[in-house]
């Protein structure tokens, strides 16, 4: 068999509905076989794949066994090299990311060492943006990303968006930092007063908003090493 570009057996709108069905209830929700079908979508685009997960379940007997089998194995079953391909990065991604989030001690950042981090990300950044840094109550981090590009104020930043995500990730604390190209250090009245707004929103939430990091040639300042900066965090 061969898991080429074919008619799709599927009934109309049978993938978007399994899509959905994900995203609004989670993994959990899906059968083993189902599991392995929506993942296949994104390696055999118009086949059906629930067809090919069952096939692949009964060879190899559970889901461990599929994404454990050997690559010419799972070609024998008629996948193409990329479907195996995908098979085998999220098994290796999967155990990237457990390492990464459970096993990684540096996850807990002395202040100096993640200053250092956010400086070396903003190398080679032209544009402004912002970056979001959540932690949980051990001070393990959560979340390290880019929550928006632009200038660093209450009119520009999505503050909801901020407040989401710490939510979502259960964050117990909060640091924000962002960058100016144009090289000046410290912080115009937009920076501190969006900092201000920031803090305001998620305090009734229970996170605490620890610090707020600016970085410019290759440089960094933190308000909390500011006497009067500070204050905004007390």
């Amino acid at each position: 068999m061969s898991d080429e570009l074919q008619p799709s057996q599927l009934h109309s709108g049978h993938r978007k509905r399994m899509k959905e069905r994900y995203l609004q209830s989670g993994i959990d929700s899906l059968s083993d076989h189902e599991k392995l079908e929506l993942l296949l979508y994104y390696a055999i685009p118009r086949k059906d794949t629930n067809l090919i997960a069952h096939r692949l379940l009964h060879a190899f007997g559970s889901l461990a066994a599929v994404f454990d089998a050997p690559a010419p194995l799972l070609m024998d079953q008629g996948l193409s090299e990329n479907a195996v391909m995908l098979l085998k990065c999220v098994l290796d991604f999967g155990r990237c990311y457990t390492q990464d989030r459970y096993y990684n001690s540096e996850k807990v950042y002395s202040k100096e060492y993640l200053m250092k981090k956010i400086v070396s990300f903003y190398l080679g950044w032209t544009q402004e943006a912002v970056l979001l840094v959540l932690f949980d109550s051990k001070g393990r981090e959560l979340f390290f990303g880019v929550v928006n590009i632009g200038i660093f104020n209450s009119s520009e930043i999505n503050i909801r968006k901020i407040a989401e995500i710490a939510l979502k990730y259960h964050a117990a604390s909060v640091i924000i930092a962002h960058n100016h190209p144009s090289g000046v250090l410290y912080p115009s009245n937009q920076d501190i007063e969006a900092t201000i707004l920031l803090k305001q929103t998620l305090h009734p939430l229970g996170i605490k908003l620890s610090d707020h990091i600016i970085v410019a040639n290759n440089n960094c300042i933190s308000f909390t090493n500011d006497s009067v900066l500070l204050e905004i965090f007390l």
